[in-house]
Formats: structure tokens, C-alpha cells, sequence
């Protein structure tokens, strides 16, 4: 059932060209109406080869923009349209005065039944967002990417035939947003690939060997808890037939896994023509497997839909899903609300000490009264010395500047997303109202060069950016920036659960490492012709070194601003 809130403020309830469009799919649907004091409402049952199919108010009006109102209906849905009293009459003048326009009835619905009034919609910002777009080649793309995931808040966020190397961490950088962590599926040759943009706070793994290899299409399984996420990449020059050949198996293999699931991305069927014999192969295979694909309207430039989102319906309900032309892909941007957990913003914990508010002489002169304790006192052994030394002096510099703990939200947008940015964003989102509202071709070409700005500013306010911060930063920052750039993790400290065994292998790495070098300096000596004989220091005796020393892996000591 889907309840469609209609203000009867407007003109009219539904313009006929909405209801043409829902008839050209090949619905019959006797109407139910149902009213409300508050809330007005019209409650539709649509049905189509006995399954169910649901509309919000949000997807009627897309379908009233989108569809290709010239299309000619087939004969057993004009049979329907004409029974239901929905046919729209063309226009004349025969029996009207001059100058007046010719109205045409809406034919008034059977039944109205009182609807609950409490009933509310569901709370979309509490639902995971999913993206789904075919790239084309990410290379080039990678800014305007960054900069829909946060237009759009996307969760998680699937690109399809991205054309990344498996070693191409710069690009899978610049795609993530701060806040943000990367996978790359490549494909290992030119062309295809899968990659995946997803917040932090979502712990995804791929697990690919859970899955039947194909030949006829790629595939990669990401798995977060207990949700399957199914992407799929298949090339228009394999054979549809041994696409559907192997794709009602490898979905039998992904209604196994454990869990739910969601079937994504760009499989280059034209489920928008459900006469075509493959067409109608590839719905019957989701049929069996109770599965169903909820994107609706076109998803290519060619008005085709390519791109699908596939789910199970007891499993999952995806309550929102709209389609955004890009201008540097022939594929649209897909963005799903899906009735999943939205998890909590990520957060970082970091630990800091303020040494420039600390009085250097008032600490001074406590750390030498400290150490001249130390030293006055009596020790049986090195071990318990060291540890007075390290207990003295870190309550000496707990007292004067002590640790302090503190959590911050990871910015979500880059630093470089200045007023030029939000502007051209801003301008974007105006010439996208006037487009969608209008659907002309000025509003879309004025809607497209506004694409073309943002992506022009977002790349050069980036270069400005970083461009000053390196011109004006220490030799730290200088590498943490370019370690950015470049996608690097940071450098942190060895897992150890000894302190002492950790302080030897720091000590034995050290030696080893002196020993390399001497006997690589005695070895230059020797093999060197014309140099006096060299007399070299006696080697020392191998000794174990142990250093009782407790190691805190806390965060670095950083000045506080």
C-alpha cells in the first residue's frame, strides 16, 4: 500500500500525466481513497504480475518529470486507462464560448474510508544513506565525487567501473572526505574496477572468497556486521546470456550468507523494457529468489535504467531513492535511503600536554631538587634506579603540565571548502530546483555549467590550499601534508605486551645495527689500495641489554594552542 499525501490546496489531486505514467509501467490499480481532517491521503493498491509495488509521493512526481509523456501506451493499458475513466482529452473548442479554456474532469475516485491520523512518516536522517554511480574512470573525477558524498551525507558510497590499479592509494584518497575510509576492487587490468567510500564508524571487510568466481560480470562482497553488500560491474560487451546463466547462481550463493543483503550497481540491463526476452529473464531470476530492484526512472543519459538496487523485501525497505544526472559520467548518481542503522558520527580521542603555559624555571628547580633526591638515595641494582629516575621525572612534568584528554568530530568537509566553494555549491543546488521544477533544456545546460563550476573551484581553491600550506609550514607538517597527499597511514609504535621485551628489541636493533655498519667501514679499509693500515677499536663483547623501562603508547605530546 502506498500512502501519498496530497494538499488540497493545489488545483487538482494528481495531474492525469502522473497517472499516465504509472499506467505506461503496466499498473492496474483500483483506487481505495482514503481521507483524513488532518492529513490527506490517497491510498493506491498497484499491482503487477501479483507483486506488490510501492510509490511514495516523492517517486509519483519523479515519474511525472521524467517519463516520455510522446510514448505510446500498448493497447491493453490504454484498455485500462480508458476503463478507470483516466484518459485525458484533447483539447477543443466545440461547445465553449471564446476565449475560454477547455477543462477536463478528474473522474472522482469509489470509495473514501477515514485513514489513521497518527500515522507519521518514517524519520529518513535515522536511515543509512547509500550512493551508487558508475564513474567512468574515477581518475579525473575524484574531487566531484568528495564533493556529492558530502552534498549528500552518503554512509556508504559505490563507484563502478572506476578504472583504478590496485596499488592506486592517491586516488582512493582523494575520493575520501575527511571522516572517510576507502576500498579499491580493482579489476588488475585497464578498465572495470569496484571501489567503495564509507564513513569510519562503518567497519566494512572484503570477502570476496564467500562468493562464486563469474566470468560474465564483477563482483565484490562487503560485509559490515550482519548486512551483505553485493556489488556488481557488468561490461555491455559479455553476453547477457551467460550473464543470466551464472547470475541465478551466484544469487542462490548470496541468499546463503548470513545476514541481509543489498544487490548494487551497474548491470547494463534495460529493466526500464520489461518486453525484452532478457529483461524478462533477469526479473524472473529476482522473482525466485524474493528478491526485487527498487530504482525507478532512467539512470543513463539514453533514458535507460542501468544501474539497479536489488533487496530483499522482508529484509530491507528502501524508503527513498532519487537520480542525479552528473555531467562527467553518462551514468546518474544515485542516492538510496535505506532502512538500516545510521551509525554515530566518528570520533577521535587524543591526549595532549600544554607545555606553553608551564613556568620553565618553577620546573627547573623542581626537577634538580627531584634528581639530587635520586641521586642522594641508595640502590641495589641499575633496574631500580631507572625506575626511580622515570617515575621522578614523570611526576615532576604530571605536575607542572598534566595529560589532558579530549574529544573532537572529524570535520566532514575539507579545509579547502572555502566561501568561493559553498557559493558555487549554493548556485548549484538553485539551477538544480529550477531544472527538476521546469525540465527544460536551458534550466539543464544552465544546471550542467554549474556542475562544471563547482568541480572548476573545488580544484582550485585545492591547489591554492595546499599550495599555501606548504609554502608555509615546518619540516613536520611538510611531510604529515604530503603523507595526505599521498594516502600514507602514520607511523605508529609496535604491538607489545612486555614493556622489557619491547625496550630489547629496540636495544638489539640499535646494535645490530652498529655492528653493520663497522663491519662495513672495516670492509672499505681493507678492499681500499693506497690507504695506510687502519687500526680499528677492539670489538666489544656481546652482551644482553635489558632495559626495564614502562613504555606509555599514549598520544604525542603535542603544544596546546
Amino acid at each position: 500500500m502506498a500512502v501519498v499525501p496530497i494538499s488540497l490546496g493545489s488545483k487538482s489531486l494528481l495531474r492525469l500525466t502522473g497517472l499516465l505514467a504509472l499506467a505506461w509501467l503496466g499498473l492496474a490499480w483500483p483506487g481505495i481513497l482514503k481521507w483524513d481532517t488532518n492529513q490527506y491521503c490517497i491510498d493506491y493498491q498497484l499491482q503487477y504480475n501479483l507483486n506488490m509495488v510501492c510509490y511514495t509521493r516523492s517517486q509519483l512526481i519523479e515519474l511525472n518529470s521524467s517519463m516520455c509523456h510522446s510514448c505510446k501506451l500498448p493497447t491493453d493499458v490504454w484498455s485500462t486507462v480508458m476503463e478507470l475513466g483516466l484518459r485525458s482529452k484533447p483539447p477543443t473548442r466545440r461547445g465553449t464560448r471564446a476565449g475560454k479554456s477547455v477543462k477536463t474532469d478528474i473522474p472522482s475516485l469509489p470509495s473514501c474510508v477515514a485513514c489513521n491520523s497518527n500515522t507519521s512518516s518514517p524519520r529518513l536522517h535515522n536511515d543509512m544513506s547509500l550512493g551508487v554511480w558508475n564513474a567512468q574512470s574515477i581518475t579525473s573525477k575524484t574531487d566531484i565525487l568528495c564533493e556529492n558524498i558530502i552534498e549528500h551525507d552518503f554512509d556508504i558510497m559505490i563507484v563502478t567501473e572506476s578504472w583504478m590499479k590496485p596499488d592506486d592509494d592517491v586516488k582512493l584518497g582523494e575520493m575520501c572526505p575527511p571522516g572517510y575510509n576507502g576500498l579499491n576492487c580493482s579489476r588488475g587490468s585497464r578498465g572495470g574496477g569496484i571501489a567503495v567510500v564509507h564513513k569510519k564508524q562503518y567497519k566494512l571487510l572484503h570477502c570476496d572468497d564467500l562468493l562464486p568466481a563469474s566470468s560474465s560480470f564483477e563482483h565484490a562482497l562487503i560485509r559490515s556486521n550482519d548486512v551483505n553488500l553485493v556489488i556488481i560491474y557488468r561490461s555491455p560487451s559479455n553476453s547477457k546470456g551467460d550473464f543470466l546463466s551464472e547470475f541465478e547462481e551466484f544469487l542462490g550463493t548470496v541468499d546463503l550468507l548470513p545476514g541481509r543483503s543489498i544487490v548494487a550497481g551497474d548491470f547494463n540491463i534495460h529493466v526500464n523494457k520489461p518486453w525484452l526476452p532478457e529483461v524478462k529473464s533477469f526479473l524472473e531470476v529476482l522473482t525466485s529468489a524474493n528478491f526485487h530492484q527498487v530504482v525507478r526512472g532512467p539512470t543513463h543519459k539514453s533514458g535507460n535504467t542501468l544501474d539497479l538496487i536489488i533487496v530483499r523485501k522482508e529484509d530491507i525497505t528502501v524508503e527513498a531513492c532519487t537520480n542525479y544526472p552528473l555531467h562527467v559520467s553518462d551514468h546518474y548518481l544515485i542516492a538510496a535511503t535505506v532502512d538500516l542503522p545510521k551509525l554515530t558520527a566518528h570520533k577521535i580521542s587524543y591526549s595532549f600536554r600544554n607545555f606553553r603555559d608551564m613556568d620553565i624555571k618553577l620546573f627547573s628547580d623542581d626537577l634538580s631538587a627531584k634528581m639530587d633526591s635520586i641521586i642522594a638515595s641508595e640502590y641495589d641494582d641499575l633496574d631500580s634506579l631507572v625506575y626511580a629516575y622515570n617515575t621522578g621525572c614523570q611526576d615532576v612534568l604530571d605536575s607542572h603540565a598534566p595529560i589532558t584528554c579530549r574529544t573532537r568530530s572529524v570535520r566532514s568537509q575539507p579545509r579547502w571548502f572555502n566561501k568561493s566553494v559553498q557559493d558555487a555549491r549554493q548556485y548549484k543546488r538553485r539551477c538544480e530546483r529550477r531544472w527538476r521544477k521546469s525540465r527544460s533544456d536551458t534550466d539543464r545546460q544552465a544546471y550542467i555549467s554549474s556542475q562544471r563550476k563547482v568541480a572548476d573551484v573545488i580544484a582550485t581553491e585545492k591547489k591554492l590550499y595546499f599550495k599555501e600550506t606548504l609554502l608555509n609550514c615546518n619540516t613536520k607538517d611538510m611531510f604529515k601534508t604530503v603523507n595526505t597527499l599521498l594516502n600514507k597511514s602514520q607511523c605508529s609504535l609496535p604491538d607489545c605486551s612486555d614493556p622489557v621485551r619491547l625496550a630489547n628489541s629496540f636495544g638489539n636493533f640499535f646494535v645490530n645495527k652498529v655492528d653493520k655498519i663497522r663491519k662495513d667501514v672495516d670492509k672499505k679499509h681493507s678492499t681500499s689500495a693506497g690507504y695506510p693500515e687502519q687500526i680499528c677499536p677492539p670489538h666489544l663483547p656481546e652482551a644482553q641489554i635489558h632495559f626495564h623501562i614502562p613504555i606509555t603508547c599514549s598520544a604525542s605530546l603535542a603544544s596546546c594552542g
